[in-house]
């Protein structure tokens, strides 16, 4: 049924059709048989026709928009089968297909025909087989089972089966010389040296047939020699082939090729600029096909296998872009790669100043500001300035001095290097001393005004300005900046040279500067002295010497009465003699009267030592020491004026925690001699002296022991704060609470 619904649909389809092939026979036992592939029966393969010259092939396909269903046809004739033209040939009784073969079945034998071999069917014939034998009987008939691909051959009295094995093992070397490489290669698909062989035979079929670029592109893909392949690629004149065969050859490397890529990257980079070149010098730069192979170029140098390869070989390819003059591709690919350093370096050199501060304010990496500040400043002072203030704390104000730095720079420059340098220091709080040192360095050539307010600014410490007064005094001593000088030499305590210097410009700077030392009388005065010096024996002017006695209460008519010439009046200073001598006496009785109050005081200490020294206290015997609480009697004690009383050595003990080791000794070393000498009185003589030792002895004991009372006296007062139970032996005593 499924062999019967096809022929409908080829007859169908074949009356639709204009053209038919007619092949006439005469074989009352002709055959038509259909080819199925892979046992899809939905549509034959190709078909064949048993006639009395031969087998009529065709390859179906019914698919085709042509007049005609076969794909190709031909005529296998009988009479070549046995090597001659004539016609004495028998005519086959069946036959049947495989893949790529007919079998013809005669009486005696079968003959096997090869559907894929050359024209000359002589070699086409692979197998002939005889069967003659009268236990066999004739052959009646031969076909194939359509499931199974069994080839079933029966005779009167037998059943011969055909298995077909390796039938295409020679089939892809018929293809091959026939120039049919996809059917080669699709039997080859399981075998790699065979379909080597294969794809080598087409690429130079393709190369022969001047088909350079599916050449190169199936070249690319073999197992053969890089140099001989390319070898015959640079002969041709057309680079396109080879171009194709590199790029295709660079996708198939793995990244550890690096040599290999790195050459390839290249040579292609070499053969897209030149082509780019050949265009742009032959005046098509702006045509369609200049800006595709732009496209394709930077599709190219945007492949991932390469980006290595252009990171580690920049300045190689910027060269080759170099030697072919493409500049706007060498920007380009600068861009790309964030190379941005080269290209603001190509605006300087052709001074298109604009696009290289704009691609700077864009891109801020503040390597590119300390490299090209010092070119940009010189040529755009605003706009370089600009950006830089922009950037902020992004900039280390250090290294922009360093490219800021420019000797002689013209006033319009200086004035923006100066903006910069005061947006360091008063926003971005730069304390360096190069910084304020090259500012002051610019007041001072170009706006003095302000170097007077920034140097007050910075106040009169030394150990608080940011900048080096030494190097800051030589400026300006250079260029003659009198007032700048003194306030210099005020930070570094050169005070007379200030009110020398303040001299030399006026005499109210001058007071000014001798006015600024108040902690410092001594200082102060002589500062003063000098200024009236000055006036007396400079100016001659005794009226304002004299008015220096009202705005200085350090200095006095006596003090500046020496600097007076001999013939000058005293009715000039009659006035500021006369107070001065009412001063003195205000102080003369002031002085009276403190010496007689320290002689009152005087007295009455004297009276209360006489006083103590007639001091005695009552001792009782039921009194008891402060500490031990046992009779006081009992031992040798102290007692002390506020009624505490100690025996000696519970005195020693209570002091001995709270005093120094060194004085806990000196006591008892102290009671040891006295023991000694009580022990040692035995006659008269020696007895007065040792009592002279031992009262002696007993007067350092009592200094050390009885100079004030332990529990009202400094030592006791300086534990005020000290806790009553100490932290080591706190939790002890909190569990005997508890």
């Amino acid at each position: 049924m499924t062999i019967i619904s096809i022929q409908q649909n080829i007859v169908i389809h074949s009356l639709n059709l204009k053209r038919f092939y007619e092949v006439p026979t005469v074989v009352k036992h002709s055959k038509l048989h259909f080819y199925f592939l892979n046992n899809d029966f939905t549509a034959p393969k190709y078909f064949g026709f048993l006639t009395e010259l031969g087998v009529f092939v065709a390859e179906i396909d019914i698919n085709k928009d042509e007049k005609t269903i076969f794909s190709s046809h031909e005529l296998i004739e009988y009479s070549r089968l046995y090597g001659r033209d004539d016609d004495d040939f028998s005519v086959p009784l069946s036959m049947t297909f495989t893949r790529y073969h007919v079998l013809l079945l005669f009486p005696e034998r079968v003959i096997a025909v090869s559907l894929v071999a050359p024209a000359d069917r002589n070699a086409s014939q692979v197998m002939d087989e005889d069967y003659c034998s009268d236990s066999y009987g004739r052959l009646l008939n031969i076909t194939k089972d359509l499931m199974t691909g069994t080839i079933w051959l029966y005779a009167e009295r037998a059943v011969f089966r055909y298995k077909i094995n390796k039938e295409d093992r020679h089939v892809w070397k018929v293809y091959l010389d026939k120039g049919m490489f996809e059917e080669a290669k699709e039997i080859c698909i399981n075998n790699p040296h065979r379909i080597n062989q294969v794809l080598v035979r087409q690429a130079e079929h393709f190369f022969n047939s001047k088909q350079y670029e599916n050449s190169a592109l199936i070249y690319a893909n073999l197992n053969v020699s890089f140099e001989e392949i390319v070898l015959k690629f640079l002969h041709l004149n057309e680079k396109k082939p080879i171009k194709l065969f590199l790029m295709k050859k660079l996708h198939g490397l793995n990244s550890q090729d690096y040599t290999k890529i790195t050459m390839i990257t290249l040579w292609l980079i070499e053969l897209f600029a030149n082509e780019l070149a050949i265009l742009r010098n032959s005046k098509q730069g702006k045509l369609q096909e200049y800006t595709t192979l732009q496209e394709s170029f930077k599709q190219f140098l945007s492949t991932s296998i390469i980006q290595d390869c252009i990171r580690k070989n920049w300045e190689s390819i910027y060269d080759i872009l170099a030697s072919h003059g493409d500049v706007s591709f060498m920007i380009w690919l600068a861009l790309e790669n964030q190379d941005y350093k080269r290209v603001i370096q190509h605006y300087l050199n052709e001074e298109n100043i604009a696009e290289a501060i704009t691609l700077l304010d864009n891109h801020p990496f503040s390597e590119l500001f300390y490299t090209f500040s010092s070119d940009l400043v010189e040529k755009a002072p605003a706009q370089t300035v600009s950006i830089l203030i922009k950037q902020g704390q992004k900039l280390d104000p250090l290294k922009v001095i360093n490219a800021l730095i420019i000797p002689n720079p013209s006033e319009r420059l200086a004035m923006e290097i100066i903006r910069y340098l005061e947006y360091s220091i008063h926003c971005l709080n730069c304390h360096a001393e190069s910084v304020h040192n090259y500012l002051i360095s610019l007041y001072i050539k170009y706006n003095k005004d302000k170097l007077m307010n920034y140097l007050k600014l910075q106040g009169r410490e030394i150990t608080a300005v940011s900048y080096s007064p030494e190097f800051a005094l030589r400026l300006c001593r250079e260029h003659q900046l009198g007032e700048a000088c003194v306030q210099l030499s005020i930070v570094l305590g050169l005070w007379e040279a200030a009110v020398d210097l303040a001299l030399t410009i006026s005499v109210d700077l001058a007071k000014t500067t001798a006015s600024l030392p108040n902690n410092n009388i001594e200082l102060s005065k002589k500062l003063w002295l000098k200024i009236a010096q000055y006036v007396v024996k400079q100016n001659n002017d005794i009226e304002q010497a004299m008015r220096f006695l009202e705005e200085c209460k350090f200095i006095k008519i006596e003090d500046i009465l020496p600097f007076f010439p001999d013939f000058v009046t005293i009715d000039h200073f009659k006035d500021a003699v006369c107070s001065s001598l009412e001063v003195y006496n205000k102080d003369i009785q002031n002085l009276k009267e403190e010496m007689e109050d320290a002689t009152k005081s005087a007295e009455v200490i004297r009276s209360e030592i006489l006083s103590f020294r007639n001091g005695y206290m009552l001792i009782q015997p039921s009194n008891e020491c402060s500490s031990c609480h046992e009779q006081l009697m009992t031992k040798a004690f102290y007692t002390f004026p506020c009624s505490h009383c100690f025996h000696a050595e519970c005195l020693i003990k209570e002091m001995q925690p709270y005093v120094d080791s060194s004085i806990i000794n000196t006591i008892k070393d102290l009671q040891n001699q006295l023991s000694t000498l009580y022990q040692n009185n035995k006659d008269i003589s020696q007895s007065l002296e040792a009592i002279n030792r031992r009262d002696k002895v007993k007067e350092s004991l009592d200094k050390l022991l009885a100079a004030e009372c332990f529990f009202c006296g400094d030592i006791m007062i300086s534990l005020i704060d000290k806790p009553f139970i100490e932290d080591a032996v706190f939790e002890k005593i909190k569990q005997e609470w508890e």
